[in-house]
């Protein structure tokens, strides 16, 4: 690979990453999440497994989702309480921290 291509490269992948941070300014928080959800490498398995059809899925990735859907784009855990379900928005480790903090600080 020449010193062109990488450098060409470069500049594709820094402009990317100017424009998710510039979505992600404007996005609003739940609309944030599922683009970060996507970028975790661990959610995005997920995410590509509950995007195939139940039958196209092994043992092993039917038993990796069991607690998981995805609805509108978005990754949820099914917790099951015994009187109802519910549905809980899963929260890339990249944010939980931030989130937390913006929390604590309303207060």
């Amino acid at each position: 690979m020449s010193k062109k291509t990488t450098e060409t490269e470069n500049k594709y992948h820094s402009s990317k990453l100017e424009l998710m941070a510039i979505e992600c300014r404007t996005l609003s928080a739940e609309d944030q999440v599922p683009m970060m959800q996507h970028a975790d490498d661990t959610l995005k398995e997920l995410i590509l497994i509950l995007e195939n059809n139940n039958e196209d899925r092994t043992k092993e990735e039917k038993q990796k989702v069991q607690d998981y859907v995805l609805k509108r784009n978005r990754l949820f855990r099914v917790i099951n309480d015994g009187e109802r379900e519910r549905l809980l928005f899963v929260i890339p480790k990249s944010i939980r921290k931030s989130i937390v903090v913006k929390f604590h600080d309303l207060l």
